[in-house]
């Protein structure tokens, strides 16, 4: 209860999620629900190479994240 409560804090914040499978998400928390989170404006973010903007809205399971990053600023920020 004390991190869904924390999560709240950061709704309409720039968070970059880090998912279990090794991947990790950029965006704003737009959302949070019973099975999961909302991510809105969210990029794919690779290492190696430029970050893929994802379209439409994102809903991100809880037992896809392993930690939420969340970064000074409103929104994400702006592609390189």
């Amino acid at each position: 209860m004390l991190a869904r409560r924390r999560y709240k804090q950061a709704l309409r914040r720039h968070v970059v999620l880090h998912l279990r499978e090794g991947y990790s998400l950029d965006g704003v928390l737009a959302g949070i629900y019973a099975d999961g989170v909302q991510l809105d404006t969210a990029k794919f973010i690779r290492a190696e190479e430029s970050d893929v903007s994802l379209d439409g809205v994102q809903i991100v399971p809880w037992e896809s994240i392993s930690w939420v990053q969340e970064l000074n600023g409103a929104g994400p920020s702006p592609s390189q």
